[in-house]
């Protein structure tokens, strides 16, 4: 009978109707960190999606959809939707479309980047007034935002439980939530039926935002198999909602990740 390893790893964390919009540059100006992660990189294509969804005027428009999905990157850099939950299946081909419009995935600059194949996601599509704005405007505002709102400069960390004053301290912030994490992992950790009637293990990386209002709405899993990706966010999920980061008196959105190793014995 096959037994089951868990490795938990301690969190590493960073500090997202027109006429026709050009994106050849959508991820050029990410700094010298983000330009090696794989989520960070992804989220600029979230915010593409975001900002071409306002722009259908069609009855595929809902005030917010939450997509969750499969998707594979192909010989040429491009994503397409491999599978997506029921409630989203009739835009499909049209978020498959947008991700054409993106520049090719830049796999060159991450670690491991020949590996990544499939990313599990789950993340928001909502309605916003985005009259008269073009998307560079929005790149230029969120580049500007992320100056200030770097997580080495918060004045309070993102934090769980009544007293968020307690976590002005990064490191202290980084094992209260780890522990958090490992807490959550092992309460709803399950290896997946399927991987190992087949012998499938590995290594998941699983990054996720804690928004400013201290939700986890945007979870992106990466390499490995898709089965165990699957079940990494799963397990994002049953992860609370914080108190969020503060910087100068305002809430701001930081961004996490932490790896699971899937090993069978």
């Amino acid at each position: 009978m096959k037994k089951i390893a868990l490795a938990l790893l301690f969190i590493s964390f960073y500090t997202t109707k027109t006429t026709a919009q050009e994106y050849s540059e959508l991820y050029s100006d990410l700094d010298s960190i983000s330009k090696t992660n794989v989520g960070s990189n992804f989220y600029r294509i979230l915010r593409m999606f975001n900002y071409e969804y306002n722009q259908i005027n069609d009855s595929l428009t809902q005030e917010e959809r939450v997509i969750v999905g499969i998707i594979k990157i192909n010989s040429n850099k491009k994503f397409q939707f491999v599978t997506i939950n029921e409630e989203n299946k009739d835009i499909k081909e049209l978020l498959n479309n947008l991700f054409l419009k993106a520049p090719p995935f830049p796999i060159e600059n991450f670690e491991k980047g020949k590996d990544l194949e499939y990313l599990t996601v789950k993340f928001d599509l909502k309605k916003y007034n985005y009259e008269g704005i073009k998307f560079n405007d929005i790149l230029i505002r969120q580049r500007e935002e992320n100056k200030t709102n770097r997580i080495e400069e918060l004045d309070l960390y993102p934090s769980f439980g009544r007293k968020p004053e307690k976590f002005a301290d990064k490191e202290k912030a980084i094992e209260s939530i780890n522990d958090i994490i490992n807490k959550v992992v092992r309460k709803n950790f399950k290896y997946p039926e399927y991987a190992m009637e087949n012998d499938i293990q590995g290594r998941t990386i699983t990054n996720f935002v804690i928004n400013k209002e201290g939700e986890i709405r945007t979870i992106i899993v990466y390499f490995s198999h898709p089965v165990l990706q699957n079940q990494a966010l799963k397990i994002a999920e049953f992860l609370p909602t914080f108190n969020p980061g503060i910087k100068e008196g305002k809430p701001v959105s930081v961004n996490y990740q932490f790896p699971l190793t899937f090993r069978l014995q």
